[in-house]
């Protein structure tokens, strides 16, 4: 969410420094499917609100950066607007954890194309292969009848 502060992170500055590295970890642990970090731990820092931006915004931020495969300078570029702690504290968050981060990014992806392939309907309708058979058999006298089909992982030809 951008603000009239301009970067999106900009609120990460009310956080006391010696806190910063411990919420972007968790922040980042949250991306990669353990916890986040509870509003508890922070609600002294920012309102429900603000949290609730807070991680929105950070977890965005690092699953574009990573995404994206930007160069340090770009992410500083990104960062320009941050106080010299906190953008020490994000790079070297990044830097540590990148692969981590892009390993969720591409089990997100996998997930997403594996549940697309479970929704498709993979029966054969016999009705149609059969009426496409009769018509195949009239048209060209004597055709080979067979097709396709998935076992487990393997394709075999069936007659």
């Amino acid at each position: 969410m951008e603000s009239e502060e301009g970067t999106p992170l900009w609120q990460l500055q009310k956080l006391p420094t010696e806190l910063g590295p411990q919420l972007l970890h968790k922040i980042i642990d949250g991306i990669c499917g353990r916890a986040y970090p509870l509003y508890q731990d922070y609600h002294s820092v920012w309102d429900s609100t603000e949290w609730v931006h807070i991680l929105e915004d950070t977890a965005t931020f690092f699953k574009v950066i990573v995404g994206k495969n930007l160069s340090d300078e770009e992410i500083s570029q990104q960062l320009n607007q941050l106080n010299s702690f906190h953008q020490e504290a994000i790079m070297k968050c990044l830097k540590s954890r990148k692969d981590e981060i892009r390993q969720a990014l591409l089990g997100e992806i996998v997930d997403i194309s594996s549940a697309q392939l479970q929704d498709f309907d993979w029966q054969l309708k016999p009705i149609t292969v059969m009426n496409q058979m009769k018509q195949n058999k009239l048209s060209r006298g004597n055709v080979n009848r067979g097709f396709f089909y998935l076992d487990k992982a393997n394709y075999r030809f069936k007659r």
